[in-house]
């Protein structure tokens, strides 16, 4: 039997992860984007059924539903509710781009995925829906930035925002029991694929002691606590609400500076934005969109999620550590 959880001790280290069990009816949770950075953190916290989507087959995920979320057909045995009272959906499946190159699968997986998903879910009455959108779909202003009105692509810069944009305005749209949440720049342990771009970089700052950085900075959140925000907006988000789920502004010289225990010499990341094109295809992770968004506003102000959800981001440097204690980042 199902279990309803609720979470013990929301944002602390030594209390994350314990749940009290106060009863309910059988639940089943589907999982989309199960094997990325923060499908794979989300997993590690949830309890019960679980019925988890993945891309690619990987015989780590054995049980896995795989396949394309643009593939309708496909994924409709992923959606079978036969035998459950309560169905949870957490969409995080998507494709992330920082390459100037134009990926049209991109906007594909991203918006006409999440089409696919929504219309599924609606023929399957899913209870509820969390989908996992990003402070790039908002329209970069400066000072702090709250949740937005609005959702237009136009407004914003980059392939990947242009597509979290508008699949956030099918969202939003949809008759469906949906909360969205906008995460800032995700990092952390746990990246099982090893795709996340900034974890990349971190764990090089790491490896080689990297005193040589760039300029500009942006607001990173560790996934575990984007993961524990999940668990929240499912139990008390509102209907059609949309949370920014941040966690603090870093400067690339001050985490350069903490990693490698040195003083970095800074290089001006608009002039690196001025060379980028041409050296790209080499360093992929100093694509000119991002250096861009390390000089772009990232002051974002999580108050909204900390009244509904009670959320509370640990402090980076506590990231850093943890990311430098677990090398392989499968289990933590």
């Amino acid at each position: 039997m199902e279990s309803r959880q609720s979470f013990q001790g929301y944002g602390s280290k030594n209390g994350e992860g314990h749940f009290m069990v106060v009863g309910g009816m059988k639940k089943l949770y589907l999982l989309t984007g199960a094997n990325g950075h923060l499908g794979h953190t989300i997993r590690n916290y949830l309890s019960g059924d679980v019925r988890e989507w993945i891309h690619h087959k990987d015989d780590r995920w054995p049980n896995a539903y795989v396949g394309d979320v643009c593939d309708k057909k496909a994924l409709e045995p992923f959606f079978d509710r036969e035998g459950y009272d309560e169905v949870v959906l957490i969409h995080c499946a998507a494709k992330i781009s920082i390459a100037t190159k134009p990926d049209p699968s991109v906007w594909e997986t991203n918006v006409w995925g999440t089409q696919n998903v929504l219309e599924l879910a609606k023929k399957h009455h899913i209870t509820k829906m969390i989908y996992i959108g990003s402070v790039h779909a908002m329209q970069e202003k400066a000072g702090i930035m709250t949740e937005p009105l609005i959702f237009d692509p136009h407004l914003v810069v980059g392939q990947y925002a242009k597509s979290k944009a508008e699949a956030i305005r099918h969202v939003l749209a949809s008759d469906l029991r949906v909360v969205v949440l906008l995460p800032s720049g995700i990092i952390g342990p746990g990246d099982v694929l090893g795709q996340n771009h900034m974890v990349q970089v971190i764990h090089q700052m790491m490896k080689r002691k990297w005193p040589i950085t760039v300029s500009g900075g942006y607001d990173f959140v560790d996934v575990r606590d984007v993961a524990l925000a999940v668990l929240q907006a499912e139990k008390k988000g509102r209907d059609h609400a949309v949370y920014i789920v941040n966690g603090h502004e870093i400067s690339m010289a001050d985490l350069t500076r903490f990693i490698t225990h040195k003083e970095p010499k800074v290089i001006s990341a608009k002039w690196l934005e001025r060379i980028a094109p041409m050296i790209e295809h080499l360093y992929p992770n100093m694509s000119p969109y991002a250096l861009y968004t390390l000089q772009s506003p990232s002051q974002f102000s999580h108050h909204k999620a900390t009244v509904d959800l009670g959320y509370q981001p640990r402090l980076w440097q506590e990231t850093i550590q943890d990311m430098e204690m677990i090398k392989d980042g499968f289990d933590w």
